[in-house]
């Protein structure tokens, strides 16, 4: 949900008098005086701060204001990851194994988060010490480049565990 703020803009600024900043200034001036000065100037006296007592203006083009306020707001939005998860099996093979490893080093090179999970079919659930081992071999493999977030998660049929970018 994206809340857009109304500034106050020229004649809509009621208060008597205002702190004008900007471009080496910053002084007390009556609203009218400042009025005067932005249609001297050709700009708009804009409130960009109405919870001070006196609000602080300035004198801009108020289109610019609003175009710069929506770059800064887009800019702030953090980029959306992709997800990669990785199953495999107690039984897996070496060869296997390690093609995932790779596939996970070339994701996570990527800054993007891996989710490992060993899954367990039919009576291989009796061997759930192998489904760590497993998992403590891949995250070994990938120290240099990520690290586990947090334990390994149990569930009933498989076992999962994240691996994210260490911070540089």
């Amino acid at each position: 949900m994206i809340i857009h703020r109304r500034y106050n803009v020229n004649h809509f600024i009621k208060a008597p008098e205002v702190r004008l900043v900007g471009e080496g200034r910053n002084e007390l001036i009556s609203t009218g005086k400042a009025l005067a000065e932005a249609q001297a100037l050709g700009l708009d006296l804009v409130e960009v701060s109405s919870n001070t007592n006196p609000p602080v203006c300035k004198l801009i083009e108020y289109k610019k204001f609003l175009y710069q306020q929506k770059q800064k707001e887009q800019k702030g939005k953090v980029p959306s990851t992709e997800q990669k998860e990785f199953r495999i099996r107690p039984s897996i093979g070496s060869g296997d194994f390690q093609v995932r490893i790779n596939r996970a080093r070339q994701f996570l090179l990527k800054k993007n988060p891996v989710k490992i999970t060993v899954q367990f079919v039919g009576r291989e659930i009796t061997h759930v010490d192998i489904g760590k081992q497993k998992i403590v071999e891949f995250t070994k493999s990938l120290a240099d480049i990520g690290h586990p977030e947090g334990e390994p998660n149990f569930e009933p049929k498989n076992k999962a565990i994240w691996l994210i970018i260490k911070p540089n």
